[in-house]
């Protein structure tokens, strides 16, 4: 594998994961172009392995806040879990062959953008704001689980979920990165 063109998807996968767009996605779509060689889900799963290295240094004191304090976060986050692993565990070879079709994963980028619309309206037509709860945390895992798919962003498609289900901005971007963690 071209050392340099792994260094250009390391690049799209570090500006795009902290967006809400999708890094996967993405990153099929540049390495369609840049033609790397080798397995592109396994690259893609390392890649995505520095951005783990990278949210747990920004969210560590997070992290240690919610495993030594609050512990209700830790049961929300395995219920939150909980779908994606089914999903991949199911549908493992099916999500691998998306990654082989460009032209699919435009439509779901697309799809993303809808995603983020509905979040928007969603916040700004909920007033009264709620709390997590162990429902909303499997909705937002819900969401997680369909993000496995490149092209949908994990991160745009949970925050948006938590948006929906009428968490506040913060709580539910916290919450969505927190999930990126075991996801």
């Amino acid at each position: 594998m071209d050392i340099l063109k792994t260094i250009i998807l390391a690049i799209v996968q570090g500006i795009t994961e902290f967006l809400p767009i999708s890094s996967s996605g993405h990153l099929v779509l540049f390495g369609k172009y840049l033609e790397p060689g080798g397995n592109p889900v396994l690259l893609s799963a390392f890649l995505h392995f520095g951005t783990l290295i990278a949210v747990v240094a920004v969210y560590w004191s997070d992290i240690c806040k919610v495993v030594f304090k609050d512990r209700i976060i830790v049961a929300y986050l395995i219920i939150a879990t909980i779908p994606a692993v089914v999903a991949g565990l199911l549908w493992k070879e099916w999500f691998e062959e998306i990654f082989a079709r460009p032209n699919l994963i435009g439509y779901l980028l697309i799809l993303t953008s809808v995603i983020l619309l509905a979040g928007y309206v969603a916040d700004k037509k909920i007033y009264q704001k709620k709390k997590l709860g162990w429902m909303r945390s499997l909705i937002i895992g819900i969401a997680q689980a369909a993000a496995i798919l490149p092209g949908i962003s994990r991160s745009g498609s949970t925050i948006s979920a938590g948006l929906m289900c009428g968490l506040d901005r913060d709580k539910s971007a916290r919450f969505a990165f927190l999930m990126a963690i075991p996801a």
